[in-house]
């Protein structure tokens, strides 16, 4: 069994402080936002375990299952020729 973590309730700010987010993305202007306890892994995930839950479970990630995997255009320094194209339905 993989150790857990246990993060207490609390409050946190949540969104978009420099006003240049995405409403789509759920960015919008920060607001508090009240969660309840919850656990989590203490550490990540090996790619072992990974390789395990897609054994067992038949997972497919999400560039499986639209083959491609989606990098932000804006953080990558290529030439615009490099850019496969954009995802659908993304803004």
């Amino acid at each position: 069994m993989i150790k857990q973590a246990r993060v207490p309730a609390g409050t946190f700010s949540m969104g978009d402080s420099t006003d240049d987010g995405n409403a789509g993305d759920g960015e919008t202007p920060v607001h508090e936002v009240l969660l309840p306890t919850f656990e989590i892994d203490a550490t990540s995930v090996t790619n072992d375990q990974f390789a395990l839950f897609i054994a067992e479970t038949g997972y497919r990630t999400e560039a499986e299952s639209f083959g491609f995997s989606a990098v932000f255009h804006l953080a990558v320094e290529t030439d615009l020729s490099n850019i496969m194209s954009s995802a659908r339905g993304t803004p």
